[in-house]
């Protein structure tokens, strides 16, 4: 079982946060950057997304993990887009998201916050522009639908 499209539900629960939005506009998408780019941007991009077993066999539930890249002109810029980020992770748990358009929804039932103090390594096209990063990782433990309990 997989769910290709719970990170555009996490983009849209994202793009839901004002705080983080003040940052970023509404450049929180899946590379590349438009040209002529526009910073701070948030990538972001499904690493994994993979189906959930017990005894029984598989259940209707997955874990996913989401890596978000924030590329700005500073390096304070980048983590202070992260940390909204971090933020916002701590209301993801328990919580229905909801794909625009009638894409289906996802009932995620915990999330957890990974972040790589590292700077990413970016294109050559970036890294010319000399633009910081900062990225982190989300794990999601989720659904397909509403809650049953």
């Amino acid at each position: 079982m997989s769910y290709p499209t719970i990170q555009y539900a996490v983009a849209g629960y994202l793009l839901g946060k004002s705080y983080l939005t003040a940052l970023v506009g509404t450049r929180i998408q899946p590379p590349p950057a438009p040209d002529p780019p526009t910073w701070p941007i948030l990538f972001y991009r499904l690493d994994s997304d993979e189906p959930v077993h017990d005894m029984a066999g598989a259940l209707d539930s997955a874990d996913a993990k989401i890596k978000l890249t924030c590329w700005a002109e500073t390096p304070e810029h980048a983590a202070d887009v992260i940390e909204c980020v971090r933020d916002a992770a701590d209301g993801l748990s328990s919580q229905t998201l909801t794909i625009a358009g009638g894409g289906g929804s996802f009932w995620v039932q915990s999330c957890f916050f990974s972040r790589n103090d590292e700077n990413p390594v970016g294109s050559p096209e970036i890294e010319a522009l000399r633009m910081w990063g900062q990225s982190c990782e989300l794990t999601l433990y989720y659904a397909l639908g509403l809650p049953t309990h």
